[in-house]
């Protein structure tokens, strides 16, 4: 009888020893994941931010190219005496300037 509890107690002691092995590399396994699992989602992160920050540089080129085309063109009220520009003040309906 005391040799089946020094084998049972052996069997036992084997099946931890095999289940603490299979916790270190469940450990390491998980280790990895959340590893790949970051460097993924640094990645994503990245990829979102430079397409962000071209499509903000497209915007900013438009607007740019826009300001330019309005900058070259004449102002047309700098251009025009203030006696030109007084009668357009009259066709105006009463109360619709403020002053």
């Amino acid at each position: 009888m005391n040799s089946f509890k020094n084998t049972f107690l052996a069997g036992l002691l084997g099946l931890a020893l095999v289940s603490l092995a299979g916790c270190d590399a469940a450990e390491q396994s998980a280790r990895d994941l959340a590893s790949q699992a970051k460097q993924a989602a640094q990645e994503l992160a990245q990829a979102k931010l430079r397409e962000s920050v071209e499509a903000l540089n497209e915007q900013v080129d438009k607007v740019q190219g826009k300001a330019e085309d309005w900058t070259k063109q004449p102002d047309t009220a700098r251009d025009q005496p203030a006696e030109e520009l007084k009668p357009l003040a009259r066709d105006l309906p009463a109360g619709s300037l403020e002053t």
